[in-house]
């Protein structure tokens, strides 16, 4: 006797999802923003109003600053798919104390807030008594440290010490002996985190490898120009040249080309962008950190619309790391694509909606014809 196989109500899902399918809004290999805009466009301009905003606080300037900017595109993105209003907030001028005041004023008027910690003194006491008042916090970028001692929620970025000892690892790896770590951002916890890190790693290498300090302003280009000048007058064994950004990274390699010392002192930055990756394939630059910023500020938001939308769930692992990851003019094809994906040779699109579907198609067939024969083979 054989089983004769019912596969009428396969059939009749097959149809019921393919017909809900030709349906479903897309637009063929779209680009990511725009697939996942056009699965909810009509949702969210019509129907949903903002849930909850957020003021996204750093101890940069998110306008002027290329790091900065992408890690606003992060949070943009989030916002738009997650329905949440961001704000972003600077200090006037950099402190610690003028960052705290934001803080303080943020909480007052929020119950959720974004934040960077520049100082352990100063920044995290002020997250501290918003969580203490009823702020839900999210730390990111800088602060990974203090997680502990500020009550954040969580914190989203990179272990700055641990970027740094890979930094300095690399370097005395590569034979710079004599290595200056230029901190130009005054009173920022992470620069002081970063160059502590480059000397452990490069004493982890060669034991007598040496790593100078130099504290300077970069909101004054000369006066940053001068100081490392003036330290190259003082020191001109030196090496290897770290910088603890891709905004500053440009005027090391001027006084170094102007004093013909381009071939002789390998330099190394924290962050990429198109042109650090241009010029580590021209020998500029040895080697960059990536931390994945976007990724900050995407992450950010993504857990405190989380924390909102459950009533209060959360992750239990404190920090969510997003690098550090070392760039090289070997591996730096992948990260440029990832910074512009309409470059020649870059994957620019996804998947539209209907792929998926199809590729599901396929499966749920592929099964219906396993059930088919498994049923319709003889039986003893």
């Amino acid at each position: 006797m054989r089983h004769q196989p019912n596969i009428a109500l396969g059939w009749a899902l097959f149809l019921l999802i393919t017909c809900t399918a030709v349906h479903v809004p897309h637009v063929s290999g779209t680009a990511l923003s725009k697939s996942l805009a056009d699965l909810s466009v009509n949702c969210r301009q019509c129907t949903r109003r903002s849930e909850i905003v957020v003021p996204m606080i750093a101890n940069s300037d998110w306008i002027l600053k290329t790091f900065w900017k992408s890690l606003a595109v992060g949070a943009t993105r989030a916002s738009q798919l997650y329905n949440v209003t961001y704000i972003l907030m600077q200090p006037i001028a950099f402190s610690a104390a003028n960052e705290a005041a934001l803080v303080a004023k943020a909480a007052q008027n929020y119950t959720m807030i974004g934040a960077t910690v520049a100082d352990l003194a100063t920044v995290a006491p002020a997250i501290k008594t918003a969580v203490q008042n009823g702020t839900t916090v999210v730390t990111f970028n800088v602060g990974d440290l203090f997680i502990g001692q500020d009550n954040a929620m969580n914190h989203v970025g990179q272990p700055e010490s641990v970027a740094g000892f890979k930094v300095g690892a690399r370097l005395a790896s590569l034979g710079s002996t004599n290595i200056l770590c230029i901190m130009h951002q005054m009173g920022s916890a992470s620069q002081v985190q970063r160059c502590q890190g480059v000397t452990n790693g490069a004493l982890s290498v060669n034991s007598q490898a040496t790593t100078s300090l130099l504290s300077t302003d970069s909101g004054s280009i000369p006066a940053l120009t001068a100081a490392v000048n003036g330290y190259l007058d003082s020191n001109p064994t030196t090496d290897g040249i770290v910088s603890l950004s891709q905004d500053v990274v440009n005027y090391y390699l001027s006084v170094l080309q102007t004093r013909g010392q381009g071939s002789s002192v390998r330099v190394v930055t924290f962050d990429v962008n198109l042109d650090i990756i241009s010029k580590m394939q021209s020998n500029k630059i040895a080697f960059g950190i990536d931390q994945q910023q976007a990724l900050q500020g995407f992450g950010a938001m993504l857990m405190l619309k989380t924390f909102y939308m459950t009533r209060g769930q959360k992750l239990l692992t404190k920090v969510l790391l997003t690098g550090p990851s070392v760039v090289t003019s070997g591996n730096s094809a992948l990260i440029s694509c990832r910074l512009d994906n309409t470059q020649a040779g870059c994957v620019a699109t996804l998947a539209s909606v209907r792929f998926y579907f199809i590729l599901f198609y396929f499966i749920f067939c592929s099964f219906c014809i396993l059930v088919h024969w498994t049923h319709s083979s003889p039986t003893t």
